[in-house]
């Protein structure tokens, strides 16, 4: 299903975001981990999204191989975009995309910043919720959609009341 939206650029979308989290330590007490890129308060995850029958406005980030400055914590991770890219991600041809997953983000411009905040998969996680609103590749501001993942995507304070918290 994703992979026919990935083909047409008005299937695509920019996920705005300050930060994602990956659980770090042992299982059992697993601790959260935020990852962010320096230099930029506000970076974008790639995304794709479509209408659904029974949750309206829905999406999902793109996810590639991890570079190693995220191998500690996990062996995927979203394929994150630079100002220059949007573009190419929102409009060019769906070779152009794969291209997207094959490439390393660097490694220089990640940032870990792990707290000693248990990881929490359920409801009571304290995560807010709200509408998400991300650019699509028609060119317009679309109402995503309400959705609450279970890993913890970290959205700016001034955006906070427009999106949702997304967990991966």
């Amino acid at each position: 299903m994703w992979i026919g939206l990935a083909r047409q650029p008005q299937g695509r979308c920019l996920i705005p975001l300050t930060g994602f989290a990956e659980p770090a330590g042992p299982k059992g007490s697993k601790t959260r981990t935020w990852v962010t890129v320096k230099g930029l308060p506000i970076f974008t995850w790639g995304g794709l999204w479509r209408e659904s029958a029974e949750w309206g406005p829905v999406y999902s980030g793109a996810m590639a191989d991890c570079n190693e400055a995220i191998r500690p914590l996990h062996d995927r991770m979203p394929v994150l975009l630079h100002p220059h890219e949007y573009e190419p991600w929102l409009r060019g041809s769906f070779e152009d995309l794969l291209v997207f997953q094959k490439r390393c983000f660097p490694d220089d411009l990640v940032e870990l910043q792990p707290t000693s905040e248990l990881w929490v998969k359920n409801e009571g996680s304290g995560l807010e919720r709200g509408a998400i609103i991300a650019l699509t590749g028609a060119g317009h501001a679309g109402e995503v959609g309400e959705m609450q993942f279970a890993a913890g995507i970290r959205i700016a304070d001034d955006l906070r009341r427009a999106m949702t918290w997304v967990v991966i």
